[in-house]
């Protein structure tokens, strides 16, 4: 069994955050507070992201990878 996280954007498209295997009832905290610092990301970039190399670089710092 594997849980999926993702928010909806009503008229554009579902996003997926994460899929992780399912282990316990409960979802961990971390997963929780990863998908939601994704969703804000998605948020501040969703309507002027051009895709350069530049802005993927600022992405990832910003997530910490």
């Amino acid at each position: 069994m594997f849980r999926v996280l993702f928010f909806y954007q009503p008229g554009m498209l579902i996003v997926i955050t994460s899929a992780f295997q399912k282990k316990t009832q409960e979802t961990p905290p971390g997963e929780i507070m990863r998908a939601e610092q994704l969703r804000k990301l998605w948020m501040k970039y969703r309507n002027r992201y051009t895709g350069s190399q530049k802005e993927r670089e600022a992405i990832l710092k910003e997530l910490g990878l």
